[in-house]
């Protein structure tokens, strides 16, 4: 039985996917602790249990407090830092079954302040808010 569970404070990523290998539901934290020491824990619905991995962190988490809920696509948690210049290769994915980050790279030329991700159809697509027209371009 699954009693619920409190996410840390300085929690700077999170997210929630499904390990089909493992068959089991899993939220991903990434946190830092006060001395700057960095964490990523996974907590297993299954065994209600939490584990810490040890997969490298990107740096620095802080570029995602402003978007720190991750999107769960084809096995996988995506995140877009803010500002998204802060990368060169901007979204940062977590592979749920590797539990390993890697990263892709948005247009070079992205016309925004205010970009997000969002699934559309079973696809991962990135946004902007359009200052100038004020509208939201896909």
């Amino acid at each position: 039985m699954f009693y619920g569970f409190r996410l840390p404070y300085s929690a700077r990523l999170y997210g929630f996917g499904y390990d089909d290998s493992r068959v089991d539901y899993l939220v991903v934290v990434a946190w830092s602790e006060w001395e700057r020491q960095d964490h990523l824990d996974c907590l297993s619905l299954r065994t209600n249990s939490w584990i810490h991995l040890d997969a490298a962190l990107p740096k620095p988490l802080r570029v995602f407090e402003h978007t720190p809920c991750g999107l769960f696509l084809n096995g996988a948690i995506h995140w877009l830092p803010f500002p998204v210049k802060a990368y060169i290769d901007a979204i940062i994915i977590f592979d749920r079954k590797e539990r390993t980050f890697s990263t892709i790279s948005v247009p070079e030329q992205l016309p925004c302040s205010y970009p997000g991700l969002a699934l559309l159809g079973g696809c991962l697509a990135l946004y902007y808010y359009n200052n100038d027209s004020f509208n939201t371009e896909i």
